[in-house]
């Protein structure tokens, strides 16, 4: 997705944006306060790794590496606390846990899935976001 960039000279857009109610949006306003341009760009930075982390789990999973999933949650982890997604950031802690806990890939496998999931999920929600951002941020107000 290629996105142009805006014009130097353009002023704010005074209406709070609305981010999906999936994202913790008070996440995102403690560390970025309003800066929506700099919000656009964690999102396009993410997600311009986010595939390639996803496959690397996705691998994992389907080679049944339970050291691979570990690291590869570790590794993913820290994106959602930046994007204002800290429940799934608390997922992937809780995940490397229990692969550190079992040792057993038949007891993780349901619960690599299930992250899995979300996080093709998480994608969609970030996709969608960023379109979104990127009309408000070149939306003035007069």
């Amino acid at each position: 997705m290629t996105y142009r960039r805006r014009p130097i000279l353009f002023r704010m857009n005074t209406i709070p944006f609305q981010f999906d109610r999936r994202i913790d949006a008070g996440v995102l306003y403690s560390l970025y306060e309003n800066d929506y341009l700099y919000i656009e760009e964690i999102f396009k930075t993410t997600l311009k790794h986010y595939d390639e982390d996803v496959a690397d789990f996705e691998t994992h999973h389907h080679a049944g590496s339970l050291e691979g999933l570990k690291k590869t949650a570790h590794k993913i982890k820290p994106v959602f606390g930046f994007i204002g997604m800290p429940v799934l950031q608390e997922n992937c802690q809780a995940f490397e846990d229990k692969c550190a806990a079992t040792g057993d890939i038949q007891t993780i496998f349901p619960d690599s899935e299930k992250l899995l999931h979300q996080f093709k999920e998480c994608k969609k929600i970030i996709e969608t976001d960023l379109q979104k951002l990127y009309a408000y941020n070149n939306t003035t107000t007069e």
